[in-house]
């Protein structure tokens, strides 16, 4: 524990641009996905979307999107039969 305390007295020394790196190497050793893009991927892509391949969504669609496990919400105007 004591390192990690160490470690952290350091990582508060560091600039924005350096905390922003260290993050970002520590979160994606946590992650069993591949974070990284190649160039060449990332032009491939570009490349799909530009073609009409591939369609784009706002990031505001994409977390809006129903979650498939969620349970659906019953509109309080409908009127379900009772059981007798």
């Amino acid at each position: 524990m004591a390192q990690v305390t160490d470690l952290l007295k350091k990582a508060s020394e560091l600039d924005l641009a350096d905390k922003t790196e260290l993050i970002s190497s520590l979160l994606e050793d946590l992650s069993p996905v591949r974070q990284h893009v190649s160039d060449e991927e990332a032009i491939q892509r570009r490349d799909e979307l530009l073609r009409g391949e591939v369609e784009v969504f706002a990031k505001h669609e994409c977390f809006s999107r129903p979650n498939k496990f969620e349970t659906p919400k019953i509109s309080p105007s409908l009127h379900l039969p009772t059981l007798p």
